[in-house]
């Protein structure tokens, strides 16, 4: 009777990959007040922000100085340094409380963290905490990220409130006129976070107190 062969099993086309970068724990903090706004859960946000950054030129662009290889993202190729910069190949060390990110990222996705922690002579861990903390920091993405959000979690009644707020506020206070719609939403998330479950919970508390008190 011949030997059963067993034959290796196939990676499966869908399969995730773990990625766990360290982030500064004011970053993950953020990270966390979105993932209340937009009710998805920390890693969640995390992965859409990396997602949505091999899409935007603003971060690309941002990494341009430290690419030590040519970089292809889509039909656009990113021209590398053959000479290494102060930055190339380095990870940076900052001197704050870090916590770690959990993500699983697709294969698709990974496979392009690869290909950019390549071209910066980076491991892929790394270079995802570092385009998230880019994407966060020196670019509108996240910002349009929340603004989005806001526009799928709030009714248009609330988002009406809101204005009617923020032109109350401006009205009574000419100084206040770079408080930005956001600006509000972070006050409100500030105060009733604690006592809601949600940012729709937490508007209708505002709103609540607000006109009682009008």
């Amino acid at each position: 009777m011949g030997e059963k062969i067993i034959a290796p099993r196939k990676e499966r086309s869908d399969k995730k990959r773990d990625c766990k970068p360290t982030v500064p724990a004011a970053l993950y903090e953020t990270l966390d007040r979105v993932s209340y706004i937009t009710m998805q859960p920390i890693k969640s946000v995390a992965e859409s922000l990396l997602e949505e950054s091999f899409q935007s030129d603003l971060v690309i662009e941002y990494f341009a100085p430290e690419l030590m290889r040519d970089l292809w993202i889509g039909n656009k190729m990113y021209v590398g340094h053959a000479v290494q910069n102060d930055y190339s190949g380095k990870v940076i060390r900052v001197p704050h409380p870090k916590t770690k990110l959990n993500m699983r990222l697709t294969k698709h996705i990974y496979n392009q963290l690869e290909s950019f922690a390549y071209a910066i002579g980076k491991t892929p861990t790394s270079t995802a905490g570092e385009i998230i903390r880019v994407a966060c920091q020196e670019t509108p993405l996240l910002q349009r990220h929340i603004e989005q959000s806001i526009m799928d979690t709030l009714d248009y009644n609330r988002r009406q409130q809101l204005k009617e707020v923020l032109r109350f506020i401006h009205e009574c206070n000419p100084e206040a006129v770079q408080f930005s719609f956001l600006n509000l939403l972070d006050s409100i998330i500030a105060k009733f976070r604690s006592k809601t479950n949600s940012l729709a919970e937490a508007v209708d508390a505002y709103l609540n107190d607000w006109s009682e008190d009008e």
